[in-house]
């Protein structure tokens, strides 16, 4: 006993290493397996870069209607994906996940119930580039499980709640509220706080349900793929091609350094005709000398070898021949075996019963046998047609020497050198095919796997997703008809076993976190059980079929013993399915389609039994269950598609995200078709796009009464379009029609669409009823927002205060635009900047450098840092100057030298106005430093600061200046290091008020027009540049009038640099002008003349200033601000 308990210890190590190292051999980064089981390995994955595109793997389509993909795995991750494990996440109903923790909720109205819960991602999945994105938005109707801190892996208990105190709370509603949840109770209602909370799972409706809606929202029509991604950040999101969306780089920086690559491939290009003449004069010069060797050698007359051109398109298939033979061979040695160990297994059943067994074996091992020569022909003209094509682009041949041709070669002198410079040109000539290749491939701008970013919108998201792809170790594809089993919770779950622990179950991974495989193959999809085992399942009223394989663990190698079984309803009767015996991991057998009938009760239970076979009297097993670990491989549930049609199509108005408080009705007639449209609102989303036809659309709502005003914003339009379209539009509230109000102009800073403003009044006694109508029409209405509003939006408060001003189509910069929307100002403070801004003046302009404060961005560990030295080092690398210890520090382990940087990644743009450098205890501090800015990390703006750094302090300030990136860079030299403990960003102090106004250049104000300064109570200085309009009496009396304030004059004030900023100038006078750039100490630095209509695109930067003149003459004045173009007028 004791041999045989040693035995089966060595027979299950030593499958565990030899599946590692196949694993470990493989050579592809990727595998993907189709609808009809065939497999396809490779390298090369094309066309994955937008939204339209097909994506290829070796040539071939992944999402060919005949015969789409059914999972694609990127082998690379594997390992990240097999250990990583998410400590706070949110789980949906359906099996998706967002890693990241819930710290606040959503409402549309004060007191209403939670429109969505706030996800804190801490970063990640923002969109890539652009402004980083504190929050996601989920609908709570989705989620089943959320989680603050895993302290254990738990059962799903809908209706607890974990406390990190160890306490379970049983409750019977939850209520959302800001940072806590109301839960009642069986002795009443109690709140807890988000931080006592370690998990909760909430009541959900039918698993079914969710998943109607979920294609109402995802695929309209039921037409295209869903598809479901999986990162080694432990995303899960399921989504359709309609909701889809990618880029081929993450930032314009990524995309300028393949551009500067793709410029060194050309370059290589172009020099290949000079380089292929010099190589081939080479190659004839040696077959002239080795010919002559070759004569003197004989005796006797003969021509020189001539190397021969190849008469077939290369090698390539014959060496997939080869390898193709070799892994029959070893396939058909371990079918042998396989056999043989079979045989012993079944020696003690009938000879009829043994016959059964090996026939279904041996029909089993031919079957994958076909499917591996299949593969290999699918591949052979693969590889053939991709030569093929390589030779008619190809303008030179390779040279090939017949084995002949070497050994009379070797017998010259020079035959080696000849033999060399062949093989040499030849590999040559591979290289620059392979240079030609990606040159192609970078020239249209397609990016690589490594550089694409993918975008998603989960039906539970309201907002896009976004991930590296290079971050997806998994993606399974399936039509909307089909539903993975595995996206079902199990209804229950029942369990026992002899020696082997409770094991439960696992979802699409087996007892160690792997992916699922067995019979030498991976599988997408699945649960991994240990026999003996039953999983419930509930199937919805659709569902017509199920069909799966089953198959031992590939962990368990050769051992185990296990039947399957399939039930419907009961396990009292016959099942559906039984397998054959199942032993060891080599075998796995299909259940066909089983079809599903309806049962008489109307509900029906799917059960899947995995049992051990241990009393069959099968020898040669080992006698306990320890290794009975069953995989259900890529089970499927198929549903009537046309029955699934009308329920889909009958829910889509109910899951339209905006109309979620709303009641929409259509009119008798009414046709309707759903699209998923992408626009552009800041950022790339989904919005649903309705064209409707025959009827009209009715959206209705009761308002409960409440003191004060009320609005209704409504943003809806044609799709693709930023302006909403009142015409289609009707609304009304207790029968009366209301008009909105006036489109306020949008201004160049402004992003996104302005919605439509209704004033709904003061309903204070009873309630109210507002409808909205939409008429039909052959256009795509897309609706993006539907929401009562206690005040006007920001857009509309402008347009009042701008219409206040008398300047209702007033385009403003974003200086200004800032002090309109500060909440430090009263109404009468910002009319009077308006006033100021639209006569000519420069709202905080500063030759001087305001006062900062210390604030940082968003949380600091949000912040990136990037730095030209030791940027990986784990211990003293860039984080460690952001991570808050001053005994921590970034170094660049390197003597100071004129060049280094050191970069910050803020969340989002911000007003910047200094930063600190600290490095207490040490001379560290940078010799000289240069301070620059910038909105995209590529495009920098001009020097905003410079100096040399002192320690422990090195303070900086510069004017204010908007900005994503902030980067120093190092300008002296010492032999001592250049270390950073901590740094701290400074944002000016007083940008959002009006702290100093410029008369300069531009004013155009009249004596009593500087009465409006008396009314900025935070003004602190005022600039006069140039020759004033106004009066010397005037400025007395402000200079008396504004006591405290400074006053400062000026001849001509010099340029200010923030970021880069392109601007066009374009000449409508009638004589040539001069343009001449205010230097950056006032100086006149002069650039190109302009005749008569022609423009000119400028490159500049924000707070430059320009003059235009005429014959010595100034004819205009500009300051570059981004939006603004420059046109030089006719006096």
């Amino acid at each position: 006993m004791k041999r045989q308990v040693v035995t089966l210890v060595a027979t299950f190590m030593l499958s565990v290493l030899s599946a590692h190292i196949l694993f470990a051999a493989e050579a592809h980064r990727y595998a993907a397996v189709f609808s009809d089981g065939a497999m396809l390995e490779g390298n090369q994955l094309h066309r994955w870069n937008d939204r339209q595109s097909v994506p290829t793997l070796e040539g071939v389509s992944l999402i060919d209607p005949g015969n789409p993909v059914r999972w694609l795995r990127d082998r690379r991750l594997r390992e990240k994906a097999y250990q990583y494990f998410a400590a706070s996440f949110v789980e949906f109903v359906g099996g998706d996940r967002l890693p990241g923790k819930v710290v606040g909720t959503g409402f549309e109205t004060a007191g209403g119930t939670a429109s969505c819960l706030l996800v804190d991602t801490e970063g990640a999945f923002a969109h890539p580039g652009g402004t980083g994105r504190k929050y996601f938005r989920v609908l709570p109707s989705k989620v089943q499980r959320i989680v603050w801190r895993r302290a254990k892996i738990q059962a799903l208990t809908p209706g607890f709640a974990y406390l990190r105190s160890g306490r379970l709370v049983e409750f019977r509603r939850l209520r959302w509220g800001q940072g806590f949840i109301s839960l009642l109770l069986k002795d009443g209602v109690k709140e807890f706080s988000f931080a006592e909370l370690d998990e909760i799972h909430p009541f959900t409706d039918d698993p079914w349900e969710i998943y109607y809606n979920e294609l109402a929202v995802l695929s309209p029509g039921l037409d295209g793929l869903l598809f479901r991604i999986e990162t080694v950040d432990g995303l899960v999101a399921t989504a359709s091609r309609p909701r889809f969306h990618a880029a081929s780089f993450q930032s314009l920086q990524e995309r300028e350094r393949y551009s500067r690559i793709r410029a060194s491939l050309e370059g290589q290009l172009k020099n290949f005709d000079r380089n292929n003449m010099v190589s081939l004069a080479k190659i004839d010069e040696l077959e002239k000398k080795v010919g002559e060797e070759l004569k003197s050698r004989a005796g006797k007359p003969g021509g020189s070898e001539k190397v021969r051109l190849p008469n077939k398109a290369g090698s390539v298939p014959s060496d997939l021949d080869r390898r193709h033979q070799r892994r029959l061979e070893t396939y058909d040695r371990l079918t042998a075996n396989l056999e043989k160990s079979r045989l012993q297994q079944l020696e003690k059943l009938s000879e009829e019963e043994r016959k059964a067994q090996l026939d279904a074996f041996r029909k089993d091992r031919l079957g994958q046998r076909k499917q591996i020569v299949r593969q290999h022909g699918e591949a052979a003209s693969r590889a053939r047609e991709r030569r093929l094509q390589q030779e008619k682009r190809r303008v030179y041949s390779r040279r090939v020497l017949s084995s002949e041709q070497i050994n009379r070669f070797y017998q010259a002198a020079s035959g080696a050198r000849l033999i060399a410079a062949v093989d040499g040109y030849n590999n040559w000539l591979g290289a620059m095919e392979r240079v030609r290749e990606r040159a192609e491939m970078l020239r249209e701008e397609r990016g690589t796997p490594d550089t694409w970013q993918h975008m998603v919108q989960p039906a539970w998201s309201l907002d896009p997703i976004w991930t590296p792809f290079n971050r997806i170790h998994s993606c399974s594809f399936f039509r909307p008809e089909e539903l993975q089993l595995s996206r079902l919770y199990p209804a229950a779950f029942k369990e026992r076993h002899y020696l082997a622990k409770s094991a439960g179950w696992r979802v699409d991974r087996n007892s160690r976190n792997a992916f699922l495989s067995s019979a030498n193959r991976g599988y997408g999809w699945g649960y991994s059980v240990h026999a003996y085992n039953e999983l419930h399942f509930e199937l919805g009223p659709l569902v017509t079929s199920f069909r799966s394989r089953l198959g031992l663990d590939s962990q368990v190698g050769d051992g185990g013993c296990v039947v399957g079984r399939v039930f419907l309803g009961s396990m009292e009767g016959e099942p559906l399915y039984q397998s054959p015996f199942l032993v060891g991991s080599y075998q796995a057998v299909d259940t066909g389609r089983l079809v599903l009938p309806l049962q008489p009760a109307g509900s029906r239970r799917l059960i899947l039994q995995a049992d051990t076979a241990h009393a069959e009297d099968i020898s040669a097993v080992d006698p306990f269950d320890i290794r009975d670990m069953v995989d259900w491989l890529e089970p499927m549930l198929e549903l009537d598609r046309n029955r699934l049609s009308e329920v889909v199509r009958g829910r889509v108005h109910l899951n339209v995200p905006v109309w979620r408080d709303w009641n929409p009705m259509f009119g008798p007639g009414a046709t309707r078709e759903w699209k998923a449209v992408l626009e552009s609102r800041g950022e790339e989303s989904f919005f649903s796009g309705l064209e409707l036809r025959g009827a009209p659309l009715f959206l209705s709502r009761k308002l409960q009464p409440m003191a004060g005003r009320r609005w209704l914003e409504v943003d809806m339009g044609k799709a693709g379009s930023l302006l909403p379209d009142p015409s289609i539009l009707t609304v009304r509230i207790d029968g009366k029609e209301l008009e909105p109000a006036a489109l306020p102009r949008r201004q160049p800073w402004q992003a996104g669409s302005i919605p439509l403003l209704y004033d709904l009044g003061i309903n204070n006694e009873s309630p109210a009823t507002v409808e909205i109508s939409q008429k039909p029409g052959r256009q795509l209405v897309c609706w993006r927002r539907l929401a009562i509003a206690n005040r006007p939006s920001a857009v509309y408060e402008l347009s009042t205060l701008l219409e206040a001003s008398g300047g209702r189509d007033l385009k403003l910069t974003r200086a200004i635009a800032q002090v309109v929307r500060s909440s430090r100002l009263g109404f009468e403070e910002k009319k009077a900047a308006l006033q100021l801004y639209q006569r000519g003046a420069e709202i905080n302009y500063s030759v001087a450098i305001p006062p900062g404060e210390s604030k940082l961005v968003g949380r600091k560990d949000l912040w990136k840092a990037t730095a030209s030295h030791n940027n990986t080092e784990p211990s003293t690398g860039p984080l460690h100057a952001l991570d808050k210890n001053p005994s921590s520090r970034w170094t660049s382990r390197f003597s100071q030298q004129p060049g280094m940087w050191f970069t910050i990644e803020l969340p989002g743009p911000t007003f910047l106005g200094g930063i600190r450098l600290m490095t207490p205890g040490s001379n560290d501090h940078p010799d000289g430093y240069e301070i620059y800015a910038s909105m995209d990390g590529v495009r920098w703006s001009g020097v905003l600061a410079k100096g040399a750094g002192t320690s422990p302090l090195t303070a900086i300030s510069f004017a204010p200046v908007e900005g994503r990136f902030l980067r120093i860079v190092q300008t002296g030299r010492k032999s001592l290091w250049w270390s950073i403990n901590e740094i701290e960003v400074l944002q000016p102090a007083t940008v959002d008020v009006v702290s100093s106004i410029l008369l300069g250049e531009n004013w155009r104000g009249t004596d009593g027009d500087l009465n409006l300064l008396k009314k900025l109570s935070t003004l602190q200085s005022v600039y006069f540049s140039g020759q004033s309009p106004n009066s010397a009496d005037a400025r007395l009396a402000l200079r008396q009038g504004l006591g405290a304030v400074a006053f400062k004059e000026n001849r001509r004030l010099p340029s200010i640099s923030g970021p880069v900023c392109e601007f066009k100038v374009t000449n409508k006078t009638k004589k040539t002008i001069k343009l001449i750039w205010v230097g950056m100490t006032a100086q006149d630095v002069p650039r190109p003349d302009l005749v008569p209509g022609q423009s000119w695109v400028c490159r500049s930067y924000v707070g430059h200033r320009w003059e235009a003149r005429v014959d010595g003459r100034r004819v205009g004045f500009y300051v570059v601000e981004p939006g603004f173009d420059w046109d030089v007028q006719n006096e």
